[in-house]
């Protein structure tokens, strides 16, 4: 999963930073907790930035994650796009975060 996202600064929301994380899903228990798990990657990536450290916390204004991206490397979900779609959608802290599926589709022959 890739988490994409910008940080504003407090003062006047320029942007101090914006890329995207990483993080695989590779075990069921990782959905359960994904919107932790989010907060934490970014809260750990913000206390880390130079400014945070030189200025405080208070420098951050807003964090703005527009959309994750679900990848091949995230094994432990077993949804298809529209599944993810509805889980996601259930427990995500904010309700204009996009999922973007880059997950091959498999095709099972039966």
């Amino acid at each position: 999963m890739f988490i994409h996202f910008k940080i504003l600064r407090s003062k006047n929301n320029d942007v101090i930073d914006e890329g995207k994380l990483q993080f695989n899903i590779t075990k069921d228990e990782y959905l359960i907790t994904l919107d932790d798990i989010i907060v934490k990657l970014l809260t750990d990536y913000i206390n880390d930035l130079p400014q945070v450290k030189s200025y405080g916390i208070a420098y951050v204004g807003q964090t703005v994650v527009p959309y994750i991206e679900i990848t091949n490397d995230d094994t432990a979900i077993d949804f298809n796009r529209e599944e993810f779609a509805k889980y996601f959608s259930n427990l995500n802290m904010n309700q204009d975060m996009k999922v973007i599926w880059s997950k091959d589709v498999k095709i099972t022959e039966g």
